[in-house]
């Protein structure tokens, strides 16, 4: 990974405003980061296609809708 390229963050929460104040304090510490979010397992794994994930965010306590 070049220095100047940013990573990518994927952010597995099932509260919206959660998953948001989540994006906003990242997107404050790590402006460049590419940051995906999933409100559920299975967007979660969609996401995972979508290219390599160096950091993920997970809920502990998902629930399923």
């Amino acid at each position: 990974m070049a220095a100047d390229a940013g990573f990518s963050i994927l952010l597995l929460e099932d509260q919206g405003l959660v998953r948001a104040g989540m994006r906003a304090l990242i997107e404050l510490s790590e402006p460049r980061a590419r940051i995906q979010e999933a409100k559920s397992y299975d967007e979660a794994i969609a996401q995972l296609g979508s290219g390599p994930i160096d950091i993920a965010f997970l809920d502990i306590d998902l629930k399923e809708r």
